[in-house]
């Protein structure tokens, strides 16, 4: 069952969202260790108003276990949920290195922001229903939404463009390197 995350989800999100975001994670605090880094996924899951919220995040519970996330929310938003972020790691981590803000105008598509299935789910078509659970949402609002895949990641590369996502352009994050996606959706909701 895919549902909205609530706060006490924290704990089980926080591994899934560590397998995707950890080198980031790490490179924000100055190389943090796997608790350390658990710990401020959960502080930034747990408040409001920020890219790891539970208020952007669904997730897929099997007989009480999470198994699956995807974190959404509208493309013009991603600025501003990312400020609390880094305000936060800046002012906690100053060992940390963080990129300067990109210059980009904000993205009229709808982000999938993360997507992340444990090693048990794999392979049972659950990050294709998450994709779909969000591109579901993205038709309240537009017809398009969007997602970065790092470039080497081939196997969630293939999942998205059997989805129907093509490349529109290539960028940087914390020294990584990302396709960014799109696909249309057809008419809004």
């Amino acid at each position: 069952m895919i549902r909205k995350a609530s706060r006490d989800d924290a704990e089980q999100v926080a591994r899934l969202v560590d397998v995707v975001f950890e080198p980031h994670i790490r490179r924000w605090t100055g190389d943090a260790e796997q608790e350390e880094r658990l710990q401020l996924i959960r502080h930034f899951f747990k408040s409001e108003a920020n890219a790891f919220s539970y208020q952007c995040t669904d997730v897929h519970e099997n007989n009480g276990r999470v198994n699956g996330i995807v974190v959404h929310y509208p493309g013009e938003q991603d600025e501003a949920l990312f400020k609390p972020v880094m305000e936060y790691v800046k002012a906690h981590y100053p060992s940390g290195k963080t990129d300067p803000p990109g210059k980009e105008e904000p993205s009229p598509e709808y982000y999938i922001g993360l997507l992340s299935v444990s090693a048990e789910a794999r392979g049972q078509g659950l990050g294709t229903k998450l994709i779909e659970h969000a591109e579901t949402e993205a038709l309240k609002t537009t017809n398009r939404s969007a997602l970065s895949v790092r470039e080497d990641n081939y196997g969630a590369d293939k999942l998205y463009k059997q989805l129907g996502y093509h490349y529109k352009k290539t960028h940087k994050s914390d020294e990584l390197v990302y396709d960014y996606l799109i696909k249309e959706l057809g008419r809004p909701e």
